[in-house]
């Protein structure tokens, strides 16, 4: 409920007018409006795969709560923390247009 409440607002928040914004909502839960004709991935033998495996990984895997509590810190896991975090302050240092700068 959370996620879809946060698009439906963003299509308020990016849209022109509100007409605008009611129509693509209203498109948005209209299931006539589905065209798949123009998606050359859309289709039952090519998405099968993916959903087979999707699921497989969902029900038989271990998930991020399982593994956190199994979690042995090293010094492997400091290295990689390190370097990523290393790596993200270098990154953050950059100069980024404001992503808003439209508004």
């Amino acid at each position: 409920m959370t996620l879809l409440s946060i698009v439906i607002g963003w299509i308020f928040f990016v849209s022109n007018n509100f007409s605008d914004a009611f129509y693509v909502t209203r498109t948005l839960f209209d299931i006539n409006a589905l065209v798949f004709a123009e998606l050359p991935h859309a289709n039952f033998y090519y998405q099968t795969p993916f959903l087979v495996v999707g699921l497989f990984i969902t029900l038989f895997l271990k998930n991020s709560h399982e593994m956190a509590q199994n979690f042995k810190p090293n010094l492997k896991y400091a290295a990689y923390t390190s370097i990523l975090f290393i790596v993200s302050m270098i990154t953050l240092s950059e100069n980024v247009e404001f992503l808003y700068f439209q508004f």
